[in-house]
């Protein structure tokens, strides 16, 4: 009797289980085609899209180093013009003090030998 209730219970466990394993093969089958219909165009147009908006950065990035090498150049010139200035003004700065220094020297040398 047990092995006429195991083979029923496992006919009946078939009859519902059979048709559910299969619904959800047809699913799965259905998902996949669908994904590899509408999937790989739709990749293909993300791809395309990406690079078109890629595209203007890349232009842009160019055109960022080349601003970008002009004001390194630029402030290479301007700080090569600072340095010359600077030295210029510290000659003028050297030659008055030494102008100055042989103003107060001759003046001391005048105070001390005229009136001993």
């Amino acid at each position: 009797m047990k092995t006429f209730f195991k083979i029923v219970f496992g006919t009946i466990l078939a009859l519902l289980v059979g048709p559910l394993v299969l619904v959800l093969l047809a699913i799965a089958t259905a998902v996949l085609l669908l994904a590899a219909v509408f999937g790989l165009p739709a990749l293909l147009l993300l791809g395309l899209i990406g690079y078109c908006f890629d595209r203007p950065n890349l232009s842009f990035t160019r055109h960022a180093r080349r601003e970008r090498a002009r004001l390194d150049e630029e402030e290479a010139r301007i700080g090569q013009e600072l340095h010359q200035g600077l030295a210029r003004m510290e000659k003028r700065i050297e030659a008055l003090e030494t102008l100055l220094l042989d103003r107060m020297s001759s003046a001391t040398y005048r105070e001390t030998d005229g009136f001993d």
